[in-house]
């Protein structure tokens, strides 16, 4: 069974890809259509495929954990902490600058690897040119958005209804 996060990668990693139209795979290096090559073997798009599903599977995982950490301690701050707003305010900005500072070390990292290894994997590979680049069609067409947009207006109601819940239980 393959799990939805595992989905989701393969979606993004689908989103790198397009055909031209004579049917040849063009893989794009940053999405957007200014450089692309022209993926002839497969397994060079194996190997493309399986480090697009790493690199965005650590990206993603990065950024999510990047919210919780700079939230619960000001939320731990906010419940447990100290007396004056501004004690409070100076603590938490503390504790949030080494969270974004750490967060932004990481993606600096994950980027450079990025940066490092696509020239690597598309040694082999012919560049499209410009007259290809601008004929691009996607491989598959994407489902409409309105669905998420619904889980995402749920998801938000949810977090609104959870934070109430929490400031009603601790303002005692």
């Amino acid at each position: 069974m393959i799990s939805p996060f595992s989905k989701m990668m393969d979606y993004a990693v689908e989103g790198h890809f397009r055909k031209d139209p004579s049917g040849r795979l063009i893989f794009l290096p940053l999405i957007y259509k200014r450089k692309g090559y022209f993926v002839d073997s497969k397994s060079d798009e194996e190997k493309i495929r399986a480090f697009l599903k790493v690199y965005r599977s650590a990206s993603t995982l990065l950024s999510w954990l990047a919210f919780p950490s700079i939230y619960f301690p000001g939320l731990i701050l906010t419940v447990y902490g100290v007396s004056p707003l501004r004690n409070k305010l100076t603590i938490y900005g503390w504790i949030a600058s080494v969270f974004i500072l750490s967060y932004a070390a990481s993606a600096w990292m994950l980027w450079s690897v990025y940066k490092q290894t696509i020239p690597s994997l598309t040694t082999s590979m012919s560049e499209a040119g410009p007259d290809v680049m601008g004929q691009l069609s996607e491989i598959y067409q994407r489902p409409r958005r309105l669905p998420r947009l619904f889980i995402a207006a749920g998801l938000i109601l949810f977090g609104l209804a959870l934070l109430a819940a929490f400031y009603l239980y601790f303002r005692r």
